[in-house]
């Protein structure tokens, strides 16, 4: 159970207690003389908007600082004053995100453990209370007028509302997929919720996609849910920039929402995000014309960006103040100061601090030009109560960047310096080498891995996982023909699946990115410039690239290391099939499904690896090439992808032209392929395959 709240009483406020019961025909302890009881004053901390983080600063003076460790499954609790490391504390398998209570009980939710850990400020002791399986939390806040908790599952799509002394749920808003990050004003009158991952935009799938549909708006999602009744009031969307195309800015859509930081009046609110410019690429079309685009360039991709969203009545975004952090493609979070006169950002590829002037929509330009430099693929920023001190999660150095923030908070002046970077583990669980690959894979600092720091591997990978998008990647360089429209892959559960890579085989290694990262993100490359060169190196099926570069070989470990898919949040609580999904698995067999989706991924079992491209008829002219080939005839074969995780990794298709699992089975009987049996499927016989195929997860068998 939770300590009760100490509350106090004023003789003043009793008396009118004892009036008003007098009145009522009631009797008091004051008519035998008795001392007053005191009246009830509120010892929490005073309440502040919220948001979901990976780090946070107790609200008191000295406050120690709490950061969550992904990797390895535990807390840190961090002295500022001492600049120490004070404990390492245990929790579920995988957490996301901490938060501190008014009452100063620290609550932690882990995505893999479907688990809320609630540890005790003073003893460390922690209370672990059970989430639904498989539903994956992401974040956790308290509201900061009731004092309930918030939690996303984010792969059932939900946020619930917790009694924070029992655990139990209380109350659940169901709002769809990718939602994750969550931040509450003072008020507690409205429940802000981003969704991470983009829906599909109008004609994504196309050579013309639009940001409109019917004349309604289509972008990035800030959902406005009423706390009282968990239902959805409104959306705001972030809306598609149409900036030019420049060295300074781009095209494009938000994608990766993270949590909005709610200004102290509760007025608006600032939402990080990366900027995805899917309108580019020679497959796709100039606007209202047959004129191709240019091609995709390292610094048009991906920017990163941080929106403004004015919080009235019906939140909406303002268009006029979103700010394009040039040299950079992702923001990964965000904080109001407790002034309120400015906003902090963590620039994820370029390992940077930016402040943002809230009233003119600009980023500030700090004394010296430069921003201040945190360590590698920072996610989390916090600011102390008095405004004096910023702290930086830098999740893939492990370490707690310290600034001192005196000379912004008591002069107004563009000053930020640096303290110290403290350790936040005691011991690595991930190997020396995955650690490092893995390092590369969030990094756009190096040169060698990305021009002018914008983009790394996690850009469209977060976390290992996959963006929602199309991206033209018909060439790279504006000469070699390489594929075309291509629905981005996660890489959770790929590692040790399979030797040929992409939509159409067209990698042998994972060292083939090698190519990618010279080509597209315009870095130096991991190899030497004599190995790379040498006879067919440069090719993707060339000769191999393995064992030539200790830290290309990293990130190919780190790759390998992404084993495990996650469990389907959609089965029955004791993890069986549901009576229609057991249906679906009979259907799945006596369709034919298993001639391409067999053995332990679902993805085919032939062991001629050049043979495992399948034509199914979902090629198109928008499909571009196929190991420098068109896609048509014998080479418009397609990749068998793995089903495991399935229900995680919406659009389908190469090209993503199916948003659905329901239009992908339907895109498979379009060309009536002899190897499906049986004939379509009948509504209610798809809609058992769809149960079916929700609920391939880690636990189920192959055929």
């Amino acid at each position: 159970m939770r300590s009760p709240t100490v509350r106090l009483f004023t003789p003043l406020l009793m008396a009118a207690m004892l009036t008003t019961l007098a009145a009522c025909g009631g009797s008091s302890s004051a008519d035998q003389n008795s001392v007053p009881a005191p009246v009830p004053v509120d010892t929490r901390t005073p309440a502040t908007p919220v948001a979901s983080t990976k780090i946070a600063i107790e609200q008191k003076a000295s406050g120690r600082i709490w950061v969550v460790n992904q990797d390895n499954d535990s807390v840190s609790v961090i002295d500022p004053a001492t600049r120490q490391r004070l404990t390492e504390i245990t929790v579920g398998a995988a957490p996301r995100t901490v938060a501190i209570a008014r009452d100063g009980q620290v609550w932690v939710v882990s995505r893999d453990a479907a688990t809320l850990s609630r540890i005790d400020p003073s003893s460390f002791a922690v209370t672990v209370f059970a989430l639904p399986v498989a539903s994956q939390p992401f974040a956790v806040i308290e509201s900061p007028s009731d004092g309930k908790l918030w939690v996303s599952l984010q792969a059932r799509g939900e946020v619930v509302r917790i009694n924070p002394d029992t655990g139990a749920i209380e109350a659940t808003a169901s709002l769809g997929a990718n939602i994750r990050h969550l931040s509450m004003p003072v008020a507690g009158d409205r429940l802000l919720v981003s969704r991470f991952i983009t829906p599909p935009m109008p004609g994504e799938a196309t050579d013309s996609p639009r940001s409109e549909l019917s004349g309604v708006q289509k972008g990035g999602e800030l959902i406005d849910v009423d706390p009282i009744t968990a239902s959805v009031k409104s959306t705001a969307i972030l809306h598609a920039s149409t900036m030019p195309d420049s060295q300074v800015s781009a095209r494009g859509i938000p994608n990766y929402l993270g949590a909005a930081a709610i200004s102290p009046d509760g007025k608006e609110a600032w939402v990080p995000s990366k900027q995805d410019n899917i309108f580019r690429g020679s497959t796709r079309l100039q606007a209202g014309t047959t004129t191709p685009e240019p091609n995709l360039t390292f610094e048009t991709a991906v920017r990163a960006v941080s929106s403004r969203v004015l919080l009235g009545a019906t939140p909406a975004e303002d268009r006029l103040l979103r700010v394009d952090h040039d040299n950079a493609s992702l923001v990964s979070s965000a904080v109001f100061a407790p002034s309120g006169i400015y906003v902090a950002v963590t620039l994820e590829t370029s390992r940077e601090v930016a402040l943002i002037d809230p009233l003119n929509g600009i980023e500030m330009t700090f004394r010296g030009g430069a921003r201040p430099q945190t360590g590698r693929a920072p996610q989390g920023v916090a600011i102390s109560a008095d405004g004096k001190l910023m702290a930086v999660n830098n999740f893939m150095d492990r370490t707690v960047s310290l600034f001192d923030l005196s000379a912004l908070t008591n002069f107004h002046q563009a000053v930020v310096n640096p303290i110290a970077d403290v350790p936040a583990i005691a011991t690595e669980k991930l190997t020396a080498t995955v650690l490092r690959g893995k390092q590369f894979f969030y990094d756009a600092f190096d040169p060698r891995l990305a021009r002018d720091r914008y983009m790394s591997c996690a850009s469209c990978h977060n976390d290992g996982d996959h963006d929602g998008r199309v991206w033209d990647f018909k060439t790279f360089d504006g000469a070699t023909p390489a594929e075309g429209l291509r629905n981005t892959i996660s890489l959770r559960g790929r590692g040790q699946q399979q030797r040929l890579l992409h939509w159409t085989a067209n990698f042998d290694e994972v060292q083939d990115f090698e190519g990618q990262i010279r080509t597209f993100a315009g870095g130096v490359g991991l190899m030497s410039n004599a190995d790379f060169a040498t006879s067919t190196r440069s090719q993707p099926l060339g000769d191999p690239k393995a064992g030539l570069s200790s830290d290309l070989d990293a990130l190919a470990a780190y790759l390998a290391s992404l084993a495990t898919h996650a469990p389907s949040p959609w089965r029955n609580t004791d993890r069986t099939l549901t009576v229609n999904a057991q249906t679906g698995r009979s259907l799945f067999q006596s369709k034919g499904c298993t001639n391409c989706h067999a053995g332990e991924f679902f993805a085919g079992t032939n062991p001629d690896l050049n043979l495992r491209r399948v034509f199914i008829g979902t090629t198109k002219d928008t499909s571009g090439f196929a190991r420098g080939l068109p896609m048509t005839g014998g080479n418009a074969g397609i990749n068998i992808p793995t089903l495991r995780d399935v229900w995680n990794t919406a659009p389908y298709l190469h090209d993503g032209s199916a948003a659905t699992l329901s239009e992908a089975i339907d895109a498979h009987y379009t060309y009536a392929l002899p190897q499906l049996p049986g004939g379509a499927p009948t509504a209610a016989e798809r809609a058992a395959l769809v149960d079916y195929l929700q609920q391939i997860g880690s636990e189920d068998a192959a055929f």
